[in-house]
């Protein structure tokens, strides 16, 4: 299946050190599972294209551990970062903590917000970058290796992630209405697909219509670029199984995919809910990679799972 095979083209983007946030922990029992939220107390981003300082208190990550799956939590996390500069960043990510990983290690998605102006938007490129990053706890710290997603495009610096194929998807059915609204808080993109979305892989299943639909956010630039993507869809699988499928991504400048048969592309990462005691309960402790590009009539998806 797909393009990828067993490996995610990436390139490295930084590494970060949360001091302390392997020691800084609530923790209390929740209607929905065991919640935790942890803090750093210090510590900062260091890479070649990127070197930022953790913002003490407006850092926070949240772990919710599933009930009916022993060793399986939902990731949440927001860290502000800030440059030698001045300039904040914003790294927003969600991911899952499972035995699939390892004893204290989970897999997360990543998304940035940086400010445009600051610096002379030396750091406006973040905006368009769709990330993954493998978390460790080191002592009282949590380390996260962090990487940019390419898909198909190639760098003089990139590498690539371990992954096992998930599905891929052709849809070339009716596409439903676009909204665009455009209010004082934010411009917004309402898409939904109507027919024609089936997956095929390892997981086989179908999108029902009116059960797949964004709410993705647009830039100030041209074509609404950086355009931030958020996506929910429930999918039935070929045993019956219901499947969530969230995720998120850019669709953005430097992801415009140079090769000719191809209009535009874009990354995402995704997580899956499935039943705990069916065929499909493997996708519960799965972040995924995803690559998505249209090509003439057809918009083509692929996720991979990663290792």
């Amino acid at each position: 299946m797909g393009e990828m095979g067993n490996s995610f083209p990436a390139r490295p983007l930084f590494v970060l050190t949360a001091k302390g946030m392997a020691r800084e922990v609530l923790a209390h029992d929740g209607p929905m599972g065991r919640r935790s939220v942890a803090r750093p107390i210090g510590g900062g981003a260091a890479g070649d294209r990127l070197t930022a300082d953790i913002v003490p208190g407006l850092a926070t990550e949240w772990q919710v551990e599933s009930e009916k799956q022993p060793g399986l939590a939902w990731v949440e996390g927001l860290i502000t970062l800030r440059t030698a500069g001045g300039t904040p960043i914003l790294m927003k990510y969600i991911g899952r903590r499972a035995a699939r990983y390892g004893e204290g290690a989970w897999r997360i998605g990543v998304g940035f917000e940086a400010d445009a102006a600051g610096e002379d938007g030396a750091h406006d490129w973040l905006n368009d970058v769709v990330a993954a990053a493998t978390v460790e706890v080191r002592g009282d710290d949590l380390i996260y290796t962090v990487h940019e997603l390419l898909g198909r495009k190639t760098a003089p610096d990139a590498n690539a992630i371990a992954v096992d194929p998930v599905y891929h998807m052709v849809a070339s059915g009716t596409l439903g209405e676009r909204i665009k609204i455009e209010s004082q808080v934010a411009k917004r993109y309402l898409s939904i697909a109507e027919s024609g979305c089936r997956t095929e892989g390892p997981l086989t299943a179908e999108w029902p219509v009116g059960f797949a639909w964004g709410a993705h956010r647009m830039g100030k630039g041209p074509m609404g670029f950086p355009f931030h993507i958020d996506m929910k869809a429930e999918m039935v699988a070929e045993n019956g199984d219901m499947i969530v499928q969230q995720y998120i991504g850019t669709n953005s400048r430097t992801l415009l995919d140079p090769s000719p048969d191809i209009d535009r592309s874009w990354r995402t990462t995704a997580m899956f809910e499935a039943p705990v005691d069916g065929p499909n309960a493997w996708l519960n402790e799965v972040v995924a990679l995803g690559f998505g590009w249209v090509q003439g009539e057809e918009t083509h998806y692929e996720y991979y799972a990663m290792r």
